[in-house]
């Protein structure tokens, strides 16, 4: 079992939306049946299970009403836009809600229970009471300001789960009150008492529409697959439980005589000491477990990391041969080492050597990205003056830069700090701005500035090309991975060496920057710290 993957957190977000379906057909079955044994005078039907009153039927009707929307979003509708059935769900809660509310504050309000239900009313008998409770009237009405409230919006979620949050604690508070034999946990004052199976329709309601957004505010903290989720799934409604067991256990042996109230709290409390020490122990049992699965599967991660970074750097390298082999008999070829050429043959060689040429960079830039993105120890820091990297670049690109008739300038300053850094990786850096400079330049008179110069406490390496330049939204996505400009003259590339620049400079505390306009070329800036300023770290 893996807690942190996306694969194991949609499905625990699954399983808690799959209860929704369960709870409210439970809540049909309950408000249904009661609903039917008004209408239709079986009172088989209306005898309470526990307390002295059942369900009126106004309750039974809104919770059947309430229970067939969940069914009918969960298996029919779940993909589908259910605003408008829910906000009219909602405020009709609440108007009964209120309706019965103001009727019990004396308000001149019409009597909901003689309206909709007066033959029921009239004639209620064996022991069923016909009227909602107050406790009930403003359970629907927060019932229904949590439905208007459960929108996809973060805030408003947030609003409706507290709201369903204190309805399920008044719900547990009466069924305490029913279990434990306390009229006062589940009535207030002379007014009527909320029946016991309005309790249990309010708590199934309650939690279903909790289970039904389990990846927003209260529901992520119980639906989400990580640690904390897997304890608090387990701990939390065991931990419930087992106080209503106890509590239950101590007042069946008081009252079967079994015992006194005292040695019934102290069996209570053994009783609860004895389970949660089970229950912890189970639960360090399965964080053990999963913590050592954990533990394998980072091992075989790392494995197969280290496998694949091998892979690619043999791959790399046995491409990389053959194209330099390739590389040194084509320059022969346009040289005229090997032969005299026509003028047609050697530009159809030099198109050949280019796009050769082109492949051993990518191939250089994918060998260079899996060392230096995963390892910053495979720098080798000195002292280095910059001019050396700068001149190897140049020199390392000259004939390709001769063969598209392209001019490099190098102006360096005369007082140029040296930079603490990898002369090779800097020389890389330089060489792949070059190369992207001499691609998307024109052919013909066609010039590279490069300018060394020290500015604001910053060693610079400005690379200037006079290519069709790049838009303000292309240069924001210059520097990320697989990303590139457009293509220029000498082909496309895979959209690493920029990205690979950009980790090259991070690396040594630099920054990486870029000047553009459309039409009017291309500056890229490497900016660096002098040894005076960054000293050895």
């Amino acid at each position: 079992m893996v807690l942190d993957s996306s694969a194991d957190s949609a499905s625990a977000e699954a399983r808690f939306i799959g209860l929704v379906g369960p709870l409210a057909l439970m809540v049909a079955v309950i408000s249904g049946g009661t609903l039917v044994g008004w209408l239709f005078g079986v009172h088989s039907l209306l005898a309470p299970l526990l307390g002295p009153k059942s369900m009126s039927p106004s309750t039974a009707m809104v919770c059947f009403i309430t229970s067939n929307y969940l069914l009918h979003w969960h298996y029919f509708a779940k993909h589908v836009n259910m605003k408008l059935p829910r906000l009219l769900l909602g405020f009709f809660q609440i108007a009964v809600g209120c309706l019965v509310l103001m009727h019990y504050l004396h308000f001149n309000s019409p009597d909901l229970e003689q309206l909709l239900f007066p033959l029921q009313v009239s004639e209620s008998s064996v022991g069923a009471q016909s009227r909602m409770s107050p406790t009930t009237a403003f359970s629907f009405v927060g019932l229904g300001l949590s439905m208007v409230y459960l929108h996809k919006r973060v805030r408003t979620v947030y609003i409706a789960q507290l709201i369903l949050l204190f309805l399920i604690s008044i719900s547990m508070v009466c069924l305490i009150g029913y279990l434990f034999g306390e009229p006062r946990l589940y009535s207030v004052g002379d007014y009527m008492q909320m029946s016991f199976p309005a309790s249990v329709c309010f708590l199934l309601l309650g939690l279903a529409l909790l289970f039904a957004r389990p990846t927003y505010t209260v529901s992520a903290i119980f639906a989400n697959s990580r640690l904390g989720g897997y304890v608090a799934r387990r701990l939390l409604p065991l931990s419930f439980l087992m106080a209503v067991l106890g509590g239950v256990m101590c007042v069946l042996g008081e009252k079967y005589k079994l015992w006194s109230w005292s040695q019934g709290s102290a069996a209570q409390a053994v009783f609860e000491a004895t389970f949660s020490s089970c229950l912890v122990a189970a639960i360090a049992v399965s964080l053990n477990k999963i913590e050592r699965e954990r533990e394998e599967l980072l091992r075989r991660k790392e494995k197969l990391a280290a496998q694949r970074d091998n892979f690619m750097a043999v791959l790399t390298h046995d491409l990389k041969n053959p194209l330099l082999g390739s590389e040194q008999v084509l320059t022969a070829l346009v040289n005229g080492q090997v032969g005299h050429l026509n003028t047609e043959q050697n530009h159809v060689l030099e198109l050949v050597k280019r796009s050769n040429h082109e492949l051993i960079v990518m191939v250089q830039n994918l060998l260079s990205l899996y060392r230096y993105d995963r390892d910053v120890s495979v720098f080798e820091f000195n002292d280095v003056d910059l001019e050396v990297p700068v001149f190897e670049a140049v020199a390392g690109l000259k004939q390709l830069s001769s063969l598209r008739n392209i001019e490099i300038e190098v102006n360096v300053d005369q007082k140029i700090p040296k930079v603490r850094g990898d002369a090779a990786a800097l020389c890389h850096v330089v060489a792949n701005l070059l190369q992207n400079a001499i691609k998307f330049s024109p052919e013909v008179g066609a010039k590279i500035v490069i300018e060394l110069l020290s500015k604001n406490d910053r060693v610079l390496v400005r690379v200037q090309d006079q290519g069709p330049g790049m838009a303000d939204e292309e240069k924001n996505k210059l520097f990320t991975n697989f990303r590139q400009g457009q293509s220029g003259p000498f082909g496309s590339g895979t959209g690493l060496g920029l990205y690979l620049c950009y980790q090259i400079v991070q690396a040594h505390g630099g920054e990486l920057s870029c000047e553009s306009k459309l039409g009017r070329g291309s500056t890229f800036i490497i900016a660096l710290p002098p040894v005076s300023s960054s000293g050895h770290s």
